[in-house]
């Protein structure tokens, strides 16, 4: 027995969400169209809590990347350690400089999205 899309009734409308598919009823998806709000239905709370974990992941990935610094050069000073540790020590300093750039650009790049998502910029001063 073929089923075809035509027949069936729009019970939900399925959107893939980072989080996991979200499943919205049609009057609730009519609602939030007409509705013109650009961000989402999210209010003030979730973007200061998304601006807050973004500095919160900034400030610990400085942390990370002064810890994988410091080691790095006490390893060279001291000549010490040696081998397979040598290199994971240089491949940490690598990893969280790179963490680091990637926290500061998704901070730097909040703002914008905020803006786009239409949350007023007062919502996102401290």
């Amino acid at each position: 027995m073929r089923l075809q899309i035509s027949t069936l009734p729009l019970l939900a409308l399925l959107i893939c969400t980072s989080g996991g598919p979200l499943f919205l009823a049609p009057s609730t998806v009519q609602a939030e169209e007409g509705s013109g709000t650009q961000d989402e239905g999210r209010g003030e709370s979730y973007w200061r809590q998304r601006q807050a974990m973004l500095q919160n992941a900034v400030a610990d990935a400085e942390i990370r990347a002064e810890k994988a610094r410091n080691a790095y050069t006490l390893m060279m000073n001291n000549d010490y350690p040696k081998g397979d540790r040598r290199a994971e020590v240089r491949e940490e300093r690598d990893t969280s400089e790179l963490a680091l750039t990637e926290a500061r650009q998704d901070l730097d790049a909040f703002p914008e999205e905020a803006r786009q998502a239409g949350v007023p910029p007062g919502w996102l001063r401290e």
